[in-house]
C-alpha cells in the first residue's frame, strides 16, 4: 500500500481570514496533520499561498477542507509517498 506523507500545494485563498486564522482553521479540520503556510503573493482580494502538509494525508479530504474555507488548489507542487507492506493479521490470509 502506498501512503502519502507530505504534500506541497499552490493554493489561492481570499484575503480573509488572515493567514494565521486560515491555518488554524485548516488544522482543526485536519487533526494530526502538520501544516505550514507561506504567502507567495497578494492582490486586492486574494493571497497566493504555498501549503505544506505532513502526516497521514488523504488528498480528497484536504481538497474538500480547503474548498470549505473558500480556497482553491492551483497545483500539486510536491508529493512524498512511502510504500508500506500489508501484513496479514490472520496467518490464513
Amino acid at each position: 500500500m502506498v501512503e502519502t506523507t507530505k504534500l506541497v500545494l499552490d493554493v489561492l485563498k481570499p484575503l480573509r481570514p488572515n493567514i494565521l486564522d486560515f491555518t488554524q482553521q485548516l488544522n482543526t479540520r485536519l487533526p494530526g496533520v502538520e501544516i505550514t503556510v507561506k504567502v507567495m503573493g497578494v492582490d486586492e482580494k486574494t493571497q497566493d499561498i504555498t501549503v505544506t502538509l505532513q502526516g497521514e494525508l488523504h488528498y480528497e479530504v484536504i481538497e474538500a477542507e480547503l474548498t470549505a474555507l473558500g480556497a482553491s488548489i492551483h497545483s500539486i507542487d510536491e508529493v512524498y509517498t512511502r510504500y508500506v507492506e500489508s501484513t496479514a493479521s490472520d496467518p490464513g490470509q
